[in-house]
């Protein structure tokens, strides 16, 4: 059988300032207002916190009233803490998004300390980026998907359609726009099939990531943001968790096997060929210092052989065992081949897995490195047919196994060097 590599490495840098073209958004953003009786506070005093993780962010409100307070995690909850002498306020239950920033107008008045929740702020909350959806992953976790891939998450977008007969897995597209011309990042560098062997954008099959290890995915059709291009369709970003101040780990086993499959219709009986199919997975996250360092990391393995048709002799019209063995003997003695068997099952492998660092250098400083492994193989069979009209099957020699190798590298830091200046290296 012939072996088929298909190698990907990554490394990728961009500045804010003079962002990368290929680059896209992993932060997320709270700007607002602080107002008190309809008048802007100058000079407030803002932090931003993140709960689970205690990360830090500050800054000042402007001579408007207006502050951002941008490098932030993705989920939540978030507080938001503003002190001025014209009175102090804290917003508490703030839950954000990758690339859609949430909106905040604070009011500080005479009482001492006001605490509200954000549900209950007027015109606070996400605001859109062009049409897009947004699962966090709270919702992913609740999506059904037999295969653990990310397809299943991206089809929730009402722009998305999961096309079935593409393969076993499917394709997804765009506003009908053909598969393969959509963007996929992860933590916001494109990691795409850059062969175009596959069904859609993804670099595999199952997608490059352990399905527990996606924090945030976001369909995109037209995103205002102009870091967002060389696409048709649509954009497809995914971030991956991060660590906090809480141990995490849960893992999981499924297996299918042919003794769980019928093989029988009516009167007729079919033989399959045995086989078990396994996946497995795990997801740890901890702090290595409290409120300063964290890490996580996901490994998820699929071993999916599944029976080929046809995948023996029988199922071949007017083939017979003593034929295929001529043909074998034929090739052997005469032309010193070795032509191979009939191949029943196709030995499908996925294994990947992921590890996140994240280090809150200091208020004003995060950062985080990415590193992903995603090793992808599968038995492609040639010249097997169950055509009525000329039926045919194939030997190893005739077939070739595709394999898929992805490593990637992403690293990011976020500074604010000023209440008013900020950059972003990746």
């Amino acid at each position: 059988m012939r072996n088929v590599w298909m190698n990907a490495s990554l490394a990728a840098i961009a500045m804010a300032s003079a962002t990368a073209i290929h680059a896209q958004e992993t932060t997320a953003i709270i700007r607002g207002s602080v107002q008190s009786a309809g008048n802007p506070v100058d000079n407030a005093q803002i932090t931003v916190t993140n709960v689970p993780s205690g990360t830090v962010s500050r800054t000042v409100s402007d001579s408007s009233g207006g502050f951002s307070v941008s490098g932030l995690r993705s989920g939540g909850p978030y507080t938001v803490t503003v002190t001025s002498p014209a009175g102090n306020s804290t917003v508490t239950d703030i839950f954000l998004q990758v690339g859609s920033p949430f909106e905040l107008p604070v009011d500080v008045g005479s009482v001492a300390d006001i605490v509200v929740t954000a549900s209950k702020v007027k015109r606070a909350g996400i605001v859109s980026d062009g049409p897009q959806t947004t699962l966090d992953a709270l919702q992913i976790s609740k999506v059904s998907s037999i295969n653990r891939d990310l397809r299943d998450v991206v089809r929730r977008s009402p722009f998305a359609t999961l096309d079935r007969s593409n393969g076993q897995f499917g394709s997804i597209s765009l506003i009908g726009t053909n598969p393969r011309f959509n963007r996929f990042t992860i933590d916001g560098v494109q990691i795409g099939d850059q062969f175009g062997l596959n069904s859609d954008a993804q670099p595999t099959r199952r997608g490059p990531i352990p399905f527990d290890a996606v924090d945030q995915v976001t369909v995109s059709i037209a995103p205002y943001d102009i870091r967002q291009s060389n696409f048709q369709g649509g954009v497809i970003d995914a971030t991956i968790k991060q660590g906090d101040n809480d141990y995490h780990v849960n893992g999981f086993y499924s297996q299918s096997t042919s003794g769980l499959q019928g093989n029988q219709i009516g009167n007729v009986t079919t033989g399959i060929a045995s086989y078990r199919s396994e996946t497995y997975g795990v997801f740890a996250s901890a702090p290595i210092i409290k409120d300063k360092l964290f890490i996580s990391g996901a490994y998820e393995r699929n071993t999916d052989p599944r029976p080929l048709s046809p995948g023996s002799v029988s199922q071949v019209a007017n083939l017979t065992a003593a034929q295929v063995a001529q043909v074998q003997s034929i090739a052997q003695n005469v032309y010193n081949y070795n032509a191979g068997y009939i191949l029943a099952i196709t030995n499908n492998i996925d294994e990947k897995f992921d590890v996140k660092l994240s280090w809150n250098i200091n208020d004003r400083q995060k950062f985080k490195i990415t590193y992903i492994n995603a090793y992808d193989a599968t038995d492609n069979p040639q010249n097997s047919s169950l055509s009525v009209t000329s039926p045919s099957i194939g030997l190893a020699s005739d077939a070739y196994k595709l394999t898929e190798v992805i490593h990637a590298g992403i690293a990011q830091l976020n500074s604010d060097w000023t209440d008013r200046f900020s950059t972003e290296a990746r």
